[in-house]
Protein backbone atom coordinates (compact mmCIF):
# COMPACT_ATOMS: atom_id res chain seq x y z
CA UNK A 1 0.00 0.00 0.00
CA UNK A 2 1.55 3.26 -1.38
CA UNK A 3 1.40 6.42 0.92
CA UNK A 4 -1.83 7.69 -1.16
CA UNK A 5 -3.59 5.04 0.52
CA UNK A 6 -2.43 5.49 4.17
CA UNK A 7 -5.94 7.23 5.56
CA UNK A 8 -5.29 9.87 8.37
CA UNK A 9 -6.33 7.72 10.88
CA UNK A 10 -3.20 5.56 9.97
CA UNK A 11 -1.13 8.51 9.97
CA UNK A 12 -2.73 9.96 13.39
CA UNK A 13 -2.08 6.45 15.00
CA UNK A 14 1.97 6.47 14.03
CA UNK A 15 1.63 3.86 11.20
CA UNK A 16 2.78 6.40 8.61
CA UNK A 17 6.54 7.15 9.42
CA UNK A 18 8.69 7.77 6.29
CA UNK A 19 11.54 8.74 7.64
CA UNK A 20 11.63 5.61 10.87
CA UNK A 21 11.65 7.59 13.95
CA UNK A 22 11.68 5.93 17.08
CA UNK A 23 8.27 6.29 18.87
CA UNK A 24 7.91 8.84 21.31
CA UNK A 25 8.17 7.49 24.62
CA UNK A 26 4.90 8.61 27.32
CA UNK A 27 5.32 10.61 29.89
CA UNK A 28 3.58 8.52 32.74
CA UNK A 29 4.19 11.39 35.25
CA UNK A 30 1.90 13.22 33.17
CA UNK A 31 -0.35 11.11 31.98
CA UNK A 32 -0.78 9.93 36.02
CA UNK A 33 -1.63 13.24 36.98
CA UNK A 34 -3.93 13.35 33.88
CA UNK A 35 -5.71 10.87 35.42
CA UNK A 36 -5.95 12.09 38.99
CA UNK A 37 -7.20 15.82 37.50
CA UNK A 38 -9.91 13.97 35.13
CA UNK A 39 -11.29 11.76 38.13
CA UNK A 40 -11.64 14.79 40.89
CA UNK A 41 -13.56 16.48 37.98
CA UNK A 42 -15.43 13.79 37.24
CA UNK A 43 -16.64 13.25 41.03
CA UNK A 44 -16.87 16.79 41.63
CA UNK A 45 -19.29 17.57 38.57
CA UNK A 46 -21.36 14.76 39.22
CA UNK A 47 -21.89 15.11 43.00
CA UNK A 48 -22.71 19.33 41.21
CA UNK A 49 -25.36 17.50 39.43
CA UNK A 50 -27.16 15.31 41.91
CA UNK A 51 -26.84 17.16 45.10
CA UNK A 52 -30.14 18.48 45.45
CA UNK A 53 -31.61 14.81 45.02
CA UNK A 54 -29.11 13.68 47.80
CA UNK A 55 -30.37 16.52 50.06
CA UNK A 56 -34.33 15.17 49.71
CA UNK A 57 -32.89 11.25 50.08
CA UNK A 58 -30.79 12.50 52.93
CA UNK A 59 -33.73 14.40 54.65
CA UNK A 60 -36.49 12.22 53.80
CA UNK A 61 -34.37 9.76 55.84
CA UNK A 62 -33.82 11.47 58.56
CA UNK A 63 -37.20 13.22 58.96
CA UNK A 64 -38.56 9.31 59.20
CA UNK A 65 -37.03 9.39 62.74
CA UNK A 66 -38.48 12.89 63.67
CA UNK A 67 -41.56 12.94 62.94
CA UNK A 68 -42.23 9.00 63.27
CA UNK A 69 -43.65 8.42 59.96
CA UNK A 70 -41.93 8.12 56.26
CA UNK A 71 -42.33 11.89 54.59
CA UNK A 72 -43.44 12.24 50.95
CA UNK A 73 -40.53 13.89 48.47
CA UNK A 74 -43.69 17.40 48.20
CA UNK A 75 -43.42 17.57 51.65
CA UNK A 76 -39.77 17.50 51.81
CA UNK A 77 -39.16 19.68 48.80
CA UNK A 78 -41.49 21.90 49.67
CA UNK A 79 -40.22 21.82 53.41
CA UNK A 80 -36.77 22.79 51.64
CA UNK A 81 -37.79 25.43 49.34
CA UNK A 82 -40.04 27.57 52.28
CA UNK A 83 -37.71 26.86 55.28
CA UNK A 84 -34.27 26.98 54.24
CA UNK A 85 -33.75 29.75 51.59
CA UNK A 86 -35.53 28.47 48.73
CA UNK A 87 -33.14 26.79 46.08
CA UNK A 88 -29.93 27.57 48.06
CA UNK A 89 -31.43 25.09 50.72
CA UNK A 90 -31.03 22.02 48.15
CA UNK A 91 -27.46 22.88 47.79
CA UNK A 92 -26.60 23.35 51.31
CA UNK A 93 -23.61 21.23 52.20
CA UNK A 94 -22.35 21.45 48.13
CA UNK A 95 -19.09 22.54 49.43
CA UNK A 96 -18.12 19.80 51.57
CA UNK A 97 -19.37 17.48 49.11
CA UNK A 98 -17.29 18.74 46.07
CA UNK A 99 -14.26 19.17 48.22
CA UNK A 100 -14.96 15.30 49.24
CA UNK A 101 -15.40 14.15 45.78
CA UNK A 102 -11.99 16.00 45.07
CA UNK A 103 -10.01 13.97 47.18
CA UNK A 104 -11.99 10.83 47.13
CA UNK A 105 -12.80 10.83 42.86
CA UNK A 106 -9.59 12.08 42.50
CA UNK A 107 -7.29 9.34 44.42
CA UNK A 108 -9.94 6.31 43.78
CA UNK A 109 -9.83 6.47 39.55
CA UNK A 110 -6.20 8.35 39.11
CA UNK A 111 -5.02 5.95 41.51
CA UNK A 112 -6.36 3.03 40.03
CA UNK A 113 -5.66 4.15 36.64
CA UNK A 114 -2.07 4.24 37.63
CA UNK A 115 -1.58 0.88 38.70
CA UNK A 116 -3.30 0.11 35.01
CA UNK A 117 -0.72 2.11 32.91
CA UNK A 118 2.24 1.47 35.23
CA UNK A 119 1.15 -2.06 35.19
CA UNK A 120 1.37 -2.71 31.60
CA UNK A 121 3.90 0.31 30.32
CA UNK A 122 6.51 -0.68 32.89
CA UNK A 123 6.05 -4.31 33.45
CA UNK A 124 4.04 -5.41 30.15
CA UNK A 125 1.39 -6.95 32.21
CA UNK A 126 -2.12 -6.41 31.62
CA UNK A 127 -4.19 -6.87 34.84
CA UNK A 128 -6.85 -9.54 34.64
CA UNK A 129 -10.22 -8.74 36.13
CA UNK A 130 -9.32 -10.25 39.70
CA UNK A 131 -6.19 -8.16 39.66
CA UNK A 132 -8.44 -4.99 38.88
CA UNK A 133 -10.93 -5.96 41.75
CA UNK A 134 -8.39 -5.87 44.04
CA UNK A 135 -6.55 -2.46 43.12
CA UNK A 136 -10.34 -0.78 43.08
CA UNK A 137 -11.07 -1.84 46.13
CA UNK A 138 -7.69 -1.07 47.74
CA UNK A 139 -7.69 2.26 46.09
CA UNK A 140 -11.35 3.06 46.75
CA UNK A 141 -10.14 2.23 50.68
CA UNK A 142 -7.25 4.45 50.65
CA UNK A 143 -9.52 7.41 49.24
CA UNK A 144 -12.89 6.56 51.35
CA UNK A 145 -10.57 6.42 54.98
CA UNK A 146 -9.08 10.33 53.34
CA UNK A 147 -12.23 11.85 52.46
CA UNK A 148 -14.06 10.95 55.19
CA UNK A 149 -14.22 14.44 57.10
CA UNK A 150 -15.47 16.10 54.45
CA UNK A 151 -18.15 12.96 53.96
CA UNK A 152 -18.97 13.49 57.55
CA UNK A 153 -19.41 17.73 57.28
CA UNK A 154 -21.79 17.03 54.56
CA UNK A 155 -24.13 15.13 56.70
CA UNK A 156 -23.99 16.98 59.72
CA UNK A 157 -24.77 19.95 56.70
CA UNK A 158 -27.19 17.83 55.85
CA UNK A 159 -28.99 17.16 58.88
CA UNK A 160 -28.94 20.58 60.64
CA UNK A 161 -32.16 21.23 59.80
CA UNK A 162 -34.04 18.61 61.04
CA UNK A 163 -32.76 19.53 64.69
CA UNK A 164 -34.57 21.77 66.75
CA UNK A 165 -33.63 25.71 66.50
CA UNK A 166 -31.28 25.91 69.49
CA UNK A 167 -29.31 22.27 68.88
CA UNK A 168 -28.59 23.56 65.19
CA UNK A 169 -24.69 23.79 64.57
CA UNK A 170 -24.94 26.70 61.99
CA UNK A 171 -22.00 25.67 60.26
CA UNK A 172 -20.95 28.12 57.55
CA UNK A 173 -18.92 26.35 55.44
CA UNK A 174 -16.58 22.92 54.71
CA UNK A 175 -13.39 24.66 56.55
CA UNK A 176 -16.24 26.49 59.64
CA UNK A 177 -17.69 22.82 59.70
CA UNK A 178 -13.85 20.98 60.29
CA UNK A 179 -12.84 23.15 62.76
CA UNK A 180 -15.58 23.38 64.95
CA UNK A 181 -16.00 19.56 65.33
CA UNK A 182 -11.90 19.52 65.76
CA UNK A 183 -12.08 21.98 68.63
CA UNK A 184 -15.88 20.24 70.49
CA UNK A 185 -15.25 16.70 69.62
CA UNK A 186 -11.37 15.88 68.78
CA UNK A 187 -9.53 15.47 65.73
CA UNK A 188 -9.68 11.35 65.59
CA UNK A 189 -14.25 12.30 65.05
CA UNK A 190 -13.68 13.70 61.99
CA UNK A 191 -13.22 9.81 61.16
CA UNK A 192 -16.45 8.74 62.81
CA UNK A 193 -17.98 6.30 60.18
CA UNK A 194 -15.16 5.88 58.42
CA UNK A 195 -15.09 1.88 58.31
CA UNK A 196 -18.83 1.35 57.28
CA UNK A 197 -18.31 3.68 54.24
CA UNK A 198 -14.89 1.88 52.87
CA UNK A 199 -17.19 -1.63 53.48
CA UNK A 200 -19.85 0.07 51.40
CA UNK A 201 -17.38 0.47 48.58
CA UNK A 202 -16.79 -3.50 48.20
CA UNK A 203 -20.15 -3.33 47.03
CA UNK A 204 -20.00 -0.23 44.20
CA UNK A 205 -18.95 -1.74 40.70
CA UNK A 206 -15.03 -1.16 40.15
CA UNK A 207 -13.73 1.26 37.37
CA UNK A 208 -13.83 -0.70 33.53
CA UNK A 209 -10.87 -0.52 31.90
CA UNK A 210 -11.14 3.12 29.97
CA UNK A 211 -10.58 0.81 26.29
CA UNK A 212 -13.62 -1.30 27.09
CA UNK A 213 -15.90 0.84 28.40
CA UNK A 214 -15.51 3.69 26.40
CA UNK A 215 -16.36 1.22 23.07
CA UNK A 216 -19.98 1.19 21.76
CA UNK A 217 -21.27 -2.62 21.56
CA UNK A 218 -21.56 -2.30 18.06
CA UNK A 219 -17.73 -1.55 18.10
CA UNK A 220 -17.02 -4.99 20.49
CA UNK A 221 -18.81 -7.23 17.88
CA UNK A 222 -17.25 -5.83 14.84
CA UNK A 223 -13.84 -6.42 16.65
CA UNK A 224 -14.88 -9.96 17.40
CA UNK A 225 -16.08 -10.46 14.55
CA UNK A 226 -12.43 -9.53 12.89
CA UNK A 227 -10.93 -11.72 15.18
CA UNK A 228 -12.83 -15.20 14.43
CA UNK A 229 -12.56 -14.18 10.48
CA UNK A 230 -8.26 -13.84 10.96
Amino acid sequence: MGIEGMTASNRSRGFFNPNNDPPKKKNIILENIWNFITGGMAGMTATATIQPLDMIKTRMQLMSEVIGSKPSVPAVVKNLFINEGGLRGFYRGLGSALMRQMIYAALRLGMFYSVMDISKDKWGHTLNTGEKSIASLCTGAIAAFIANPFDLALIRFQADGTLPVDQRRNYRHWFDALTKIVGTEGFFTLWKGAFPTICLLYTSPSPRDRTRSRMPSSACKKKKKKKKKK
